[in-house]
Parts: structure tokens; C-alpha cells; sequence
């Protein structure tokens, strides 16, 4: 009984976490992406408790770089961002949390890196200029959770995609 209390309160606190981080792009960061003409993608890896449950990097790294890739936006590798002005790449974190047998709770942080210079000292540093997360539960079996979470990676990746798209049209 206690565990199902925990449980309860876990799934409102992500649904109040998510009803706190839903919102809209700020128009800076949809800026920062014009005449960003190719980029990586860098995907974070798994805890390994959670890939032995058939969570799979490699299969999300290619479901980002389709998605990039049918809408027209050139992606290179992580050594070729090198030689990019800005050494520009697609950040992906996926963290899902298995609860006993009740399902997943899980967070999924896309964020858009690049090199910047400070105002203050001209200094160059990497920085997120653009970010979205999205918090959720699934009461699912860890094959149905897995689709479910790359279903959700999908539609943050085409949240980067209007909005890349917005400032840098085909």
C-alpha cells in the first residue's frame, strides 16, 4: 500500500513538473539555430540496468538522425563538427526509471549545443541554445515502454525541427 502511495505521488509530481516545463521556445533560442547549416548528434548513454531491460542508444541515435535527415537537415558526425564554425551538435538524454513492476517514469532532454563568446570577457564556451525536456510516466512492459519513450524523443525532435526549419527554410 505504501508503495502504491509513493507511486501516486511520484506520477503527480511529474505531471505538475510537466505542466511547469511545457512551455513555448523562447524566441532567442529559435534565433540562436539561423545559418546553422549541419550539425552531430550526440546521444547520452543509458544507465545500464536500463539497457539490460532493451533500451537501446544505438536505436534512438538513428531514429534522431532519420528524422533530421528526411527533413532535409545534414548531419555529420561528432568529429566532423569539428571543423564547424560553433562545432554545432543535437544533445539527447533519455532517463528512464523503472518503478518495481508498475512501469517507467522518464525525462527526455533535447538540447542544441554550440560555441559562444561571452560579452563580458570574449571568452568561447559551449552552451545550450536551445532546449526542450518532457517528463512522463508509462505503466507498460519495458518493450511497450521503450516504443512509447521514442515515440515521445520523436516529437521532441520535431519540436527542433519546426523550429530550426523557422529560421533556416529549405
Amino acid at each position: 500500500m505504501e508503495n502504491r502511495k509513493r507511486l501516486y505521488m511520484l506520477i503527480g509530481l511529474i505531471a505538475l513538473l510537466s505542466l511547469m516545463v511545457v512551455l513555448p521556445v523562447m524566441a532567442s533560442e529559435v534565433q540562436s539555430l539561423r545559418g546553422i547549416k549541419e550539425f552531430a548528434v550526440f546521444i547520452d548513454r543509458l544507465p545500464p540496468a536500463i539497457e539490460k531491460e532493451g533500451f537501446n542508444k544505438n536505436t534512438i541515435q538513428i531514429d534522431v538522425e532519420l528524422k533530421l535527415r528526411l527533413a532535409g537537415i545534414k548531419v555529420i558526425t561528432l568529429e566532423e563538427r569539428l571543423t564547424v564554425p560553433g562545432h554545432p551538435y543535437l544533445y539527447v538524454n533519455v532517463c528512464p526509471i523503472k518503478h518495481n513492476s508498475s512501469g517507467y517514469a522518464y525525462s527526455i532532454h533535447v538540447e542544441f549545443r554550440q560555441n559562444v563568446i561571452l560579452i563580458r570577457n570574449y571568452m568561447e564556451t559551449s552552451a545550450t541554445t536551445w532546449d526542450d525536456l518532457n517528463l512522463g510516466f508509462t505503466p507498460k512492459s519495458a518493450y511497450d515502454a521503450f516504443r512509447t519513450i521514442r515515440g515521445n524523443i520523436k516529437d521532441r525532435i520535431d519540436e527542433f525541427i519546426n523550429d530550426y526549419l523557422s529560421v533556416n527554410p529549405k
